[in-house]
């Protein structure tokens, strides 16, 4: 069988060969043309060919007079895709891409892109270089480059289309113990392929993720010269796609993944290959505290403590809300703090979770209170595999601190508030506890249980003399749903927010919305907004009677954007959580409720439960509705049961209120 896979992979290989323009040569148009809506169905594009090369080899520049020579990455991509869709035009249209500037201006990486379009009458366009742009994408307080985006956009870009997007970085001075790749796409994949030349003095391991079906690469001996050594190839066909679907798992999780990891880059040299090498080294490059570095206490707000202080958790939270209130965070985050630069990051207020991390460690260590980095891969990004030993999986650094025999993992997010707590996606997970000689895994165990993540919505309804029902909304979001709301809504302004809440309500629950208010969210726990105006329900006259409908948004909401016309992925509901929904009805004067609204249970798949239930007290009705999910994932089997069940919910939910005349 083994066989048989490399001839395919060597016929294929014939297809695209090196050109000179572009790496790889469009594909001919027998295979363009058996690739049609109807033989791909229920697909927006096909991908033709996914290919990815890793390449460590000596680079040299000019630098100030001077030849400066060392070890360099060169990481290339190459994604040919036939497109059926307007969904797919958009996807394809425009392409960003991100990469870091470690020495700014000073020596600047090299991005290379080209892009070429293969229309339906065998016409070929390709983008010019108007349309592939780089810009900083972020800076330092004085201008200087720490990151920067190539976006790439394709004009007339229509289905039928075939597209052809390469591009190349080349990392100067800059070498790895690991890295890891993702054979799989949003996309099907025709063939996925894979290259890592790495230098002939470099002992290297790798790791495949499913090894039974990804299986061993073939090697080619390329040469004995530095950064030549022996290349690595390997071959994937029909690789299903991994849709971009809601509640679901991470893209990561999914996809199947080579990894290496250099263990000598000499013959000679000590192994590295290992997480207490990568521990070790992190620690020493770039989290140890350096002594002659003053941290500015009065800019940042911190608390006076003396060698008389006894430590306690009251101070150490005090410290961090300081650095939280005082310092505004990116939107992005590295692995590695500006150490060397911390002091323009605490001048200018801003910067990454890393960096805020890397400062309240530095004050630590100066009080003497017990700490240690942690790599951080929360529940958002997916778990990662103990087995491959690489700092990429981890996209920040938290804080883990000690006093006595307790611990508190301090992480700089941007959900949480600056009032410390443990936040859902840190919660029953592993983390890797960095020291200076070694790392270890540790469990945070802090079981959650959905009354931790609730979401109220509540609506007190008063009908004014004009008969006109005027509803006041409080939305209380708890646990997870306060984090996610700070999440998504982080550095927007008072009015931004106000006006995403506006169009999230108006017209559908209200006619219009007459007010919105929020409580201090970014500095306490909970999130609480208040929303008022007319209904969009108005009270109908049947016959002798007053009809009131009621509405919602949490449930409509979470069942909208639930649904897919086609699932094909684990349902992942990420914690454990409950909705609450009440209804709180005043009746007019000379008016009484004329039906009671019986107890209702619904019960769905893995554990899911909805209790409907009322009490009526003079002149108010209380309707009351909870809505529990006990389980994180569930598998895609479910998902027709879990729709049903949804759509019940909301059946129950729109009953009528009915008055009547005294």
């Amino acid at each position: 069988m083994k066989i048989c896979k490399y001839v395919i992979v060597i016929a294929f290989c014939t297809q695209f060969v090196f050109s000179a323009d572009f790496i790889r040569n469009l594909p001919d148009q027998k295979l363009v043309g058996q690739l049609t809506p109807e033989s791909c169905r229920n697909m927006d594009a096909i991908i033709i060919l996914k290919e990815q090369s890793y390449f460590i080899h000596e680079s040299e520049i000019e630098y100030q007079g001077v030849t400066l020579s060392g070890p360099a990455i060169t990481t290339t991509q190459v994604l040919i895709a036939k497109l059926f869709n307007e969904k797919a035009v958009d996807r394809y249209g425009t392409f960003e891409f991100s990469y870091s500037e470690p020495f700014g201006d000073e020596i600047t990486n090299n991005f290379e892109a080209r892009v070429r379009v293969l229309k339906s009458d065998g016409k070929v366009h390709i983008v010019s270089k108007e349309n592939i742009k780089i810009i900083v994408s972020a800076e330092m307080s004085d201008g200087t480059p720490l990151q920067r985006k190539a976006i790439i956009k394709t004009p007339d870009l229509q289905p039928g289309d075939v597209i052809q997007i390469e591009y190349s970085l080349m990392e100067k001075f800059s070498w790895t113990s690991s890295e890891i790749f993702y054979y799989n796409d949003r996309d099907f994949i025709l063939f996925s392929n894979f290259y890592i030349t790495l230098p002939s003095d470099v002992e290297a391991k790798y790791y495949s993720v499913p090894q039974e079906k990804i299986g061993q690469p073939i090697i080619k001996q390329v040469s004995e010269n530095f950064g030549a050594g022996k290349t690595y190839f390997w071959n994937l066909r029909n690789l299903n796609g991994i849709p971009d679907e809601p509640f679901s798992l991470s893209f990561e999780d999914q996809s199947m993944l080579t990894a290496f990891v250099i263990d000598k880059w000499d013959i000679n040299d000590e192994s590295l290959g290992d997480w207490d090498i990568l521990a070790e080294d992190y620690y020493n490059d770039h989290f140890k505290p350096r002594k002659w570095q003053l941290i500015d206490h009065n800019r940042l707000g911190i608390p006076v403590v003396t060698q008389n202080t006894k430590m306690n958790w009251d101070i150490i939270d005090s410290l961090y809300s300081a650095l939280r209130k005082s310092i505004t965070l990116n939107s992005y985050n590295s692995l590695y703090p500006l150490r060397d630069n911390i002091d323009k990051v605490i001048k200018s207020g801003k910067g990454d979770a890393s960096d805020l991390c890397y400062i309240m460690n530095h004050i630590l260590d100066d009080w003497n209170v017990t700490t240690n980095a942690i790599w951080i891969r929360d529940r958002r990004e997916g778990i990662f595999e103990k087995t491959i030993p690489s700092t990429d999986w981890f996209d920040r650094i938290g804080l883990l601190v000690t006093i006595g025999k307790e611990e508190r993992v301090y992480d700089f997010d941007t959900s949480i508030p600056t009032k410390y707590h443990l936040p859902w996606y840190l919660k029953d997970i592993e983390i890797a506890i960095v020291n200076k000689n070694w790392c270890q895994f540790k469990n945070i165990e802090n079981k959650e249980r959905t009354i931790d993540n609730v979401l109220i919505e509540t609506h007190n309804i008063n009908i004014n003399s004009t008969e006109k029902i005027i509803d006041q909304i409080e939305l209380y979001h708890k646990g997870a749903f306060a984090d996610k709301y700070r999440s998504e809504n982080y550095g927007e302004t008072d009015l931004v927010q106000k006006e995403k809440v506006k169009s999230s309500f108006s017209p559908v629950i209200l006619s219009q919305v007459d007010l919105v208010t929020f409580n201090e969210c970014w500095d306490s726990s909970d999130v609480v907004i208040h929303i008022s105006g007319p209904s969009s329900n108005q009270m109908e006259q049947v016959d002798k009677f007053q009809v009131i409908k009621l509405n919602n948004k949490i449930v409509k909401n979470f069942r909208d954007n639930l649904f897919s016309i086609s699932r094909s992925s684990t349902i992942n509901l990420w914690f454990p959580f409950q909705f609450r929904l009440v209804w709180k009805i005043t009746s007019p004067d000379g008016y009484k409720f004329k039906n009671d609204i019986p107890i209702k249970i619904i019960n769905g798949p893995v554990g899911c439960k909805s209790k409907i239930y009322s009490d009526v007290t003079g002149n108010q009705m209380i309707l009351t509705a909870e809505v529990e999910f006990p389980n994180k994932l569930m598998p895609v089997s479910l998902y027709r049961q879990m729709m049903q069940f949804l759509d019940d919910v909301t059946s129950s939910l729109n009953v009528d209120i009915i008055l009547e005349s005294k």
